[in-house]
């Protein structure tokens, strides 16, 4: 059964790709799940572009 995954990445000046995201977009998409990554304002997001209750997973990425 095919799960929705969201990644989300802050919004933020950052010279690499998240590698960690990167990483668990691949795990899911080799067990065929939908792989959704978006980087940004969480609450921008959550209006406009993601319907409730619409993700199963949901990973965010922070930096110390």
């Amino acid at each position: 059964m095919s799960r929705r995954v969201l990644l989300l990445e802050p919004n933020y000046k950052n010279k690499f790709p998240p590698i960690g995201l990167m990483k668990l977009a691949t795990y899911f998409r080799l067990r065929g799940d939908d792989v959704v990554f978006y980087k940004g304002d969480l609450k921008e997001f959550v209006s406009i572009k993601s319907p409730r209750n619409a993700w199963q997973n949901c990973h965010i990425l922070t930096v110390p």
